[in-house]
């Protein structure tokens, strides 16, 4: 696990050693064991390495046999020796036993196509030394991040943006339009930033530059909804699911390096961990989980209750109080320079720190939810087509008036049910969790948001295979929310601290399969997540299993009433908001009298400009 980062000048000058060390030092936390870098005439290729895979000999850039490709990668390819064994077989020399190495001798002889062979996380850069062409690519769902930039006749790319920044070419300059999008979705769709001339290259995809400035995007995979597994019973679906599960969770137990897992008492974490545990054995495992003061937001109780079931000895647990979580919210953003509004960084951070005074690797159970269907607003869309007899017209009345009539009973979530109903259900998809709806970015901004806040929802849309509704969805939430919120919030946690997370759900072979498999078995009687639930209570407590969803996430409303206010007040002051000129001040204090005074919760509407203002003062005032 590292960080990588690049650049070539096009102007025909030599690249600078000291540009491309200084652009590696400021993602020093992605990898601080050790800095390597390749500077040669107008290219330069560094990263900063975490160990994990070979400790003497995996020392970054390498090299193909006769020095025309060169490398540099963030991830772990888990599937690396059994390639390395056709190579080998096909007369290629290794000078390591690395996964980095593997990939570098694999892309002589396949080109792009050895991404269609790798299974792991990652994000690569390859420079063909002959052809003069850069080759980047990330894995199929995102896990590992990679940015670039072209400027001032330059390319630049990294893992994180801060270190493209570094590089003298580049400019900051604000893209209003993300921001836009950021009000809505709570983080900037691909393939654009919060930075203009900024970008990330897809996930699922690769880039190829060529001498001649051009370069081209392509995907290499696509989650597949198309296929069905009707044919086959409940009982077989289930055994053939866990198979591809406990073969995940071993491809991922391959390191030189002590790791562990992380166990919030949920069901995703739990299975992983009980795998882990029946492969292992419960006393080389290493659990780690953490609890708040706060009773109704504190799951370790089921995480120690699990533990104590399947016999784990080495089950570690931090108790925070409120105090702790506040006091490191500053830290935690100042590491962002990709703003996200998932209050929930705040306990993974935590998480992986207190992980990382263990281990170096930590397995997790992100991506469950997504593969499963395990979010309540999965079987909202199921109630939503119900009411579809009625017609738009009457839908939008009904659903206003229940929503506005029965505000006083309604929390958030179900006056956003009854108000979006009408919406298309790729809109309301979003729509029900927007921290900001189109209307309100129009008058906070004082601009018309126009139908491009909906042009990202529209576009992968228009190409989901065929599938059922909620096929449909989880479509869209594994390549917008997932893949640019979810996935970036524990990336950015856990690579802070220097931590790697490895993510079993995530594997080709175990989507591929969950993807083919029917909503029905996925929600069944109202109940989410039903094919994992049945899966997992082979291994873990019903009273666990079947208890109402937490989430991992924080009390934001009483924090931001109260431990939060102070700073939030701050940001959020008059003076601030004339400062950055973004947004209507009457409208942003509108939102804080009434969350202050009790007449709604708008905390996550607090919480998302919180975190823009915030960012913006880091990176631009």
């Amino acid at each position: 696990m590292c960080g990588i980062a690049g650049y070539i000048d096009f102007n025909g000058k030599r690249t600078e050693r000291k540009i491309i060390e200084k652009m590696c030092s400021s993602i020093v936390h992605r990898g601080p064991d050790s800095c390597g870098v390749f500077v040669k005439e107008n290219l330069a290729l560094g990263m900063q390495r975490l160990s994990i895979i070979d400790l003497k000999t995996g020392q970054q850039p390498i090299y193909s046999e006769d020095k025309r490709y060169c490398i540099v990668f963030n991830g772990e390819i888990y599937n690396y020796k059994c390639i390395k064994e056709e190579l080998v077989k096909k007369g290629h020399v290794f000078s390591s036993h690395s996964d980095t190495e593997v990939i570098v001798h694999l892309y002589e002889d396949y080109g792009v196509r050895c991404l269609d062979k790798l299974e792991g996380m990652f994000a690569i850069a390859i420079w063909d030394s002959f052809k003069k062409e850069l080759f980047l690519a990330r894995d199929r769902m995102g896990k590992k991040p990679l940015y670039y930039s072209t400027v001032n006749n330059k390319f630049i790319f990294a893992s994180e943006i801060k270190a493209i920044l570094i590089n003298p070419a580049s400019k900051k300059e604000l893209s209003l339009e993300s921001l836009e999008k950021f009000l809505f979705f709570g983080f900037v769709p691909t393939p654009k930033t919060m930075f203009k001339d900024i970008y990330k290259v897809p996930a699922g995809a690769y880039l190829v530059l060529r001498k001649d400035k051009k370069f081209e995007i392509d995907n290499y995979w696509e989650p597949d909804f198309s296929r069905n597994t009707d044919t086959v019973n409940e009982r077989e679906i289930e055994n053939s699911c866990l198979e591809l599960i406990k073969k995940s969770v071993k491809k991922r137990l391959v390191s030189d390096v002590s790791l562990g897992t992380f166990l919030s008492g949920g069901v995703d974490s739990s299975l992983v961990t009980a795998i882990m545990s029946e492969i292992l054995g419960p006393d080389k495992v290493d659990t780690f989980t953490i609890g708040f003061t706060e009773g109704k937001h504190d799951e370790s109780i089921y995480a120690k209750q699990v533990a104590r079931y399947l016999k784990i000895k080495n089950h570690h647990l931090k108790i925070f109080s409120v105090k702790e979580c506040l006091e490191i919210v500053p830290e935690i953003l100042d590491f962002m320079d990709a703003p996200i509004a998932d209050p929930s960084i705040i306990p993974t951070f935590l998480l992986s720190r207190f992980t990382r005074q263990n281990v170096k690797v930590a397995l997790s159970g992100d991506g469950g939810d997504e593969l499963f269907a395990g979010y309540p607003k999965y079987y909202a869309h199921q109630l939503a087509k119900k009411f579809d007899f009625l017609g738009n017209g009457v839908k939008k009345t009904l659903g206003g008036l229940i929503s506005k009539g029965f505000a006083f009973m309604l929390d958030n979530k179900k006056r956003s049910f009854f108000s979006d109903m009408h919406q298309l259900p790729h809109i309301r998809n979003h729509l029900w969790i927007a921290p900001f709806s189109p209307e309100k970015i129009s008058r906070i901004l004082e601009t018309n948001c126009g139908n491009n806040i909906f042009e990202d929802i529209e576009s992968y849309y228009q190409n989901i295979p065929s599938a059922d509704l909620v096929s449909q969805m989880l479509y869209l939430d594994g390549k917008l929310t997932f893949s640019d919120l979810y996935l970036v919030k524990v990336d950015r946690a856990s690579m802070a601290n220097s931590l790697e997370v490895r993510c079993p759900f995530l594997d080709k072979d175990l989507m591929e399969y969950v993807n083919s498999i029917s909503t029905y078995l996925k929600i069944k009687d109202g109940e989410t997540k039903h094919l994992l639930k049945k899966i997992a209570s082979r291994y873990i407590p019903e009273d666990v299993i079947y208890r109402k969803k937490m989430g991992f996430g924080i009390p934001l409303k009483e924090w931001t009433r109260n431990g939060l206010k102070d700073i939030i007040y701050d940001y959020l002051s008059d003076k601030k908001i004339k400062d950055t000129g973004l947004f209507a001040e009457y409208e942003v204090e509108r939102i804080m009298n009434e969350h202050y005074s009790g007449k709604k919760d708008n905390s996550m509407a607090l919480w998302t400009l919180f975190i823009f203002q915030y960012w913006y003062y880091h990176w631009f005032v």
